[in-house]
C-alpha cells in the first residue's frame, strides 16, 4: 500500500505526458501529406492531373477553366502534385479544416 501511495505522490507532483489537445497542437512531421493546395495563376487545365488520380477525385473542364477536389475521395497520394507540368498543385503539412458537410472544392480561374 505503501509503495502504491509513492508512486500516486509521484505521477501527482510531476508535469503531466500527455498535451491538451484544442490548446496546444502537435507538431506535424516534415514530410506528412494533409492538405492539397491548388494555385489557379500558373494552371492550364491539362488535365494530366485528372487522368493520374487514382481516387478519381479530381475534375477539370478545360472548356468552363474549373478545377474541382472532391476532398473526400482524395487519398492524399501525392500523384497529382507529381506530374503537373505547371507546379500549381502542391501538399501543404497543415490538416484540412473540419466540414460540416460533404462538398467539393471548385476553383475557376478568372482572366
Amino acid at each position: 500500500m505503501a509503495n502504491m501511495l509513492n508512486i500516486v505522490l509521484k505521477n501527482f507532483l510531476k508535469k503531466p505526458k500527455t498535451r491538451l489537445y484544442p490548446l496546444k497542437e502537435r507538431d506535424s512531421f516534415e514530410r506528412t501529406r494533409h492538405k492539397i493546395h491548388f494555385e489557379t495563376a500558373d494552371c492550364i487545365h491539362c488535365g494530366i492531373c485528372q487522368r493520374k488520380c487514382p481516387a478519381d477525385a479530381i475534375k477539370v473542364n478545360r472548356a468552363e477553366k474549373i478545377w474541382e477536389l472532391n476532398a473526400y475521395r482524395c487519398i492524399i497520394c501525392g500523384e497529382c502534385v507529381n506530374v503537373c507540368p505547371k507546379k500549381c498543385i502542391t501538399m501543404l503539412n497543415k490538416r484540412r479544416d473540419v466540414a460540416e458537410n460533404k462538398k467539393y472544392i471548385s476553383i475557376k480561374k478568372v482572366d
